[in-house]
């Protein structure tokens, strides 16, 4: 069965676990990150240019933007993985690799906005900002990943603890599967 993604936000499928954070942030265009409280650019490196999620949905609507990000820093201790080109926009069906990734993964799930592509939010702490493999880019401490609420089914609603999970894929990516880390992990 094909997920319906209309290009709108889906408010109620994002996590609540997500939305008690100040790190929202609006996109247009080609992901330009937009101050919510101001319509101006924002910044990852600026908290003054993000805001709460109710604020970051109402300008959502009020400013016609093109969706909602969220922020990662090393205080939330979130990691977001994106999965480009994983997702047929016409059919709905996955590929074997992305499929494999989501199922390791085992936490909240989404499908990106451009319907061919897959996000996963899961918490946990990698030693790198970003980190772009072939297949997956990682976001940690920095960036942001935009955010639909097009939750991908037959996967966790809910951000998941996934530290172990983020160091293998950390690895892999990486090139190094089966490495661990030089220091304790969280």
């Amino acid at each position: 069965m094909k997920d319906v993604v209309d290009g709108r936000v889906n408010r109620d499928n994002i996590p609540r676990f997500l939305k008690r954070y100040a790190n929202w942030v609006c996109w247009k265009g080609s992901k330009v990150p937009i101050n919510p409280k101001t319509g101006e650019w924002a910044s990852v490196k600026e908290p003054d240019t993000w805001t709460d999620f109710k604020t970051a949905h109402r300008a959502y609507l009020r400013l016609r933007c093109d969706g909602l990000g969220f922020v990662f820093t090393p205080e939330v201790q979130l990691c977001g993985v994106d999965l480009d080109h994983c997702r047929d926009i016409n059919t709905g069906e996955v590929t074997r690799w992305a499929l494999k990734i989501v199922k390791r993964m085992r936490s909240y799930s989404e499908i990106s906005p451009s319907g061919t592509g897959l996000h996963i939010i899961a918490q946990g702490k990698l030693p790198l900002t970003r980190m772009k493999g072939k297949r997956a880019e990682i976001f940690c401490q920095a960036g942001y990943l935009t955010v639909t609420g097009w939750h991908l089914r037959q996967t966790p609603r809910e951000v998941r603890k996934r530290q172990d999970e983020l160091w293998d894929l950390y690895a892999e990516v990486r090139g190094v599967p089966g490495m661990r880390p030089l220091f304790p992990r969280a």
